[in-house]
């Protein structure tokens, strides 16, 4: 019984290896097979779709098939991808805190000499330099009204990008 079991796989073997011989031999085979209506009855068509940073499980084996440590390769490049993500991410994030904070301090800096310029105005004006001191006041005053719509402007702009 073994030997007829042994007599029947080598000569499928035989058969396969004379079909690949074949078919290598001669490419067209394969086209003329496929036109065959059974043929065409019995092929089946497999879709399959995927979304994600990896490739699917069977893809990713078919890589581990044909590259050396290939599935273990995508997983760091996907894994080192991400971690350069998130890093963008941060980075961004503490640039943008850092401009707030430049913004902040810089509005604050503004107050401050917006402040003393009006103690001197008013200490000029209570000085005798009347003049000098509405001309400093009024000065200030168009100066900081012009700051403001300019930053309002600025901001409009800003916002349309």
């Amino acid at each position: 019984m073994k030997s007829q079991e042994k007599l029947k796989n080598n000569n499928q073997d035989d058969t396969e290896s004379s079909v690949i011989e074949a078919v290598v031999n001669n490419p067209e085979l394969v086209d003329q097979i496929s036109r065959r209506p059974e043929i065409q009855q019995a092929t089946i068509q497999i879709l399959s779709q995927h979304s994600g940073p990896l490739p699917s499980a069977v893809d990713l084996a078919h890589y581990d098939a044909l590259i050396p440590n290939g599935a273990d390769r995508i997983m760091k490049l996907t894994e080192n991808q991400q971690q350069m993500s998130f890093e963008i991410a941060k980075q961004e994030q503490s640039h943008k805190e850092n401009e707030l904070s430049l913004i902040s301090r810089g509005q604050h800096y503004g107050f401050s000499l917006a402040v003393l310029f009006m103690l001197i105005a008013a200490f000029l004006i209570v000085q005798g330099f009347g003049i000098a001191g509405v001309t400093m006041l009024v000065t200030e005053i168009a100066g900081l009204v012009a700051l403001f719509l300019f930053s309002a402007k600025n901001m409009k702009n800003n916002s349309k990008k």
